[in-house]
């Protein structure tokens, strides 16, 4: 099992690495990610099962569509390039783009818009935190919250590109 750590610890990415994203032994599953999750945090056996009841309610988001766009031009930026082979796009040097994603929530929980919040007794929505960073920097470009999702929707994002180094 591939060890799991803050870099590659999303919701889509644990759900899959404990085998919880809907496969068919789900109690073996669960036992399982419970075991892993206990292994690598200071949690009690309580507190692991409330993480990993929080990770199974959640939907994933699945982006489909990105278009990048300035005055008339649009740039289509593919999603799932191996990035051995990376197919780099041209942008101008602090100018402002608009970005455009296309999301769908998908999974056996794509219809949940409740938050987790054991704390709060009254129910809350979860909404979804866009964030756009340069990868090689590690700095964030932009961000944009948006309300919860049901079905698809296409996100817009006002970015900066930064001055060249």
């Amino acid at each position: 099992m591939k060890s799991v750590n803050r870099q590659d610890a999303t919701i889509p990415i644990l759900q899959s690495e404990f085998g919880v994203d809907g496969s068919e032994h789900v109690e073996t599953a669960k036992k399982r990610a419970v075991t892993r999750i206990l292994d690598v945090t200071t949690l009690d056996e309580r507190q692991a099962n409330e993480v990993l009841s929080a990770l199974l309610q959640w939907p994933i988001m699945c982006p489909r569509r990105c278009l990048l766009a300035r005055r008339e031009e649009e740039i289509r930026i593919e999603l799932t390039q191996d990035e051995r082979k990376p197919t780099f796009v041209r942008v101008e040097a602090d100018a402002i783009y608009k970005l455009r994603i296309t999301v769908e929530m998908i999974g056996p929980n794509r219809y949940q818009t409740d938050a987790f919040c054991p704390r709060f007794p009254k129910e809350k929505t979860a909404g979804w935190i866009l964030l756009v960073g340069e990868k090689d920097s590690g700095e964030l470009v932009a961000y944009s919250k948006t309300p919860p999702i049901i079905g698809s929707r296409e996100l817009r994002l006002e970015l900066k590109i930064p001055e060249r180094k």
